[in-house]
This record gives structure tokens, sequence and C-alpha cells, in this order.
């Protein structure tokens, strides 16, 4: 056992010097075929343009071969090992052009074709995630089918509704305007100026006129009213302030 492993390590020739030594002119046509699809080349051509273009390969260093052995001369690529190929530098610059040119007004049919398939990928992708998450998905789909019942179903309960739709749609006309604000609504304009600013303004206003801060919370109707009962009570800074942090914040 120790003199053939010593014999296999002093010698048999190195793996690498094997490969570039390979003698491909002993190979069959059937055989220099396989080995040329096993590193992405052309199989067209006779024998001889086969044993070159294999030969050029080997020189160029372009196939990392993982395992091999030697059987009759040949050099056999392990089944259960996979080598990898570089595309030479004018396959890709013509991968990178196919890639460019799969746009929808140069290839229409092509390009629809992946984004079809790009959707249906995704759309697999993400019912796989929702088979992991399934109760948190049973909860929202059950959260969302009552509030729908709630909110279309007629009785008493649709005064509360009410409050809280408009309440919602208070808070998302605020936020809309914050986020608007972030792009200066194309003029470059900030929204406080515009909107915040002024409100915050007439709540003021209104709150030393009426010397009281007793008029209806958000959302208020198109104008503020003073309490009827002429109730007054102390308006400070903090109390105008506290008035106002719904809209502020949600800004």
């Amino acid at each position: 056992m120790e003199t053939k492993t010593s014999q296999r390590k002093h010698g048999e020739p190195e793996l690498n010097s094997l490969v570039s030594d390979t003698n491909y002119s002993t190979y069959t046509v059937k055989d220099l075929r396989t080995e040329l699809k096993r590193r992405n080349l052309s199989i067209k051509g006779l024998k001889a343009e086969l044993v070159e273009r294999l030969q050029h390969s080997d020189q160029s260093g372009d196939v990392n071969i993982n395992a091999s052995i030697l059987n009759g001369g040949k050099t056999l690529i392990d089944d259960h090992n996979h080598h990898h190929c570089r595309l030479s530098e004018k396959e890709r610059k013509m991968e990178r052009d196919n890639r460019q040119n799969i746009v929808l007004w140069r290839r229409p049919l092509t390009t629809l074709q992946y984004f079809m398939l790009e959707l249906i990928i995704t759309i697999q992708e993400y019912w796989r995630r929702v088979l992991k998450h399934r109760k948190s998905c049973t909860l929202f789909v059950t959260t969302v089918t009552v509030l729908s019942l709630l909110y279309f179903i007629p009785g008493q309960h649709q005064k509360h509704v009410q409050e809280v739709e408009d309440f919602i749609m208070w808070c998302c006309y605020w936020i809309g305007l914050g986020i608007l604000s972030s792009v200066g609504l194309g003029t470059g304009l900030h929204t406080f100026l515009l909107y915040l600013g002024p409100h915050i303004a007439q709540v003021t206003l209104a709150a030393w006129e009426c010397q009281s801060l007793d008029f209806p919370e958000p959302p208020y109707p198109n104008e503020i009213f003073c309490p009827e009962d002429g109730h007054t009570s102390h308006v400070s800074l903090l109390a105008i302030m506290s008035k106002v942090r719904l809209e502020a914040f949600m800004w």
C-alpha cells in the first residue's frame, strides 16, 4: 500500500502537466465534442479544428478542472465534480449586448416573455412566503374582513365608523403634505408655508379671539367657531401647541 502511494506521488506527473500535455489527436470526434461541451465551447468543425480549440483553451487557462483521471491516455472529467469555464471577452461582450437589446421597442415579444416569467417567479416566491406565515396571513385577512363588514353594514355603529374615517383621512392629509414638502411641490416651496403654518396661525388667532381652546377637535370644519356658551379659559403657548400637535406630528 505504501509503495503504491509513493508511486502515485513520485512516479506520476502532476495533474496540471497531464492536462496541458494531453494528446487530443488520440481522441475520437465524439470525445472531443463532449469535452468541448463541458467547457462551453463550440463543437462545430473538423477534428483538427476541435483539437486546436481544446489546445488553445488549455494554453489560455480558461478552464479550471476540479478533478480528472487518466484512462488510456485520455483525460476524463469526474462526473461528480463541476468545472467552471470563463467566457472569452468577445463572448461576454456579445452576451452583454444581447441583454441590452432586450427592450420593449426593439424586441417586444422577448421582453414580454421575460416579464411574464419574472412575474410568475415573483408570485411563486411571495406565495411560498405566505405559506410560511399562515397564522399571520390568516389573522390579517380576518381583521380586514371584520373591518369591511363593520364599514358597509348599516347600524348604530356607523357614527363611530364615520368619526374614525374622518380622523384617518385628516391624518393622511397632513402626512401627504409632509411627503410633498420633501420635493417642494416642484417649485421649491415648502408645504409648511402653504398649509401647516397658516393652519397654526388660524388656530392661534381663534384661540386669542375666543379666549378659549374649546372649539372642536380636528378634523375642523372649514371655519373655526368659538364656543357658543361664551366660556373662556387661560390660553397659553403650550396649550396652543397641544391643540395643533396632531397636525404637526403627522406633517
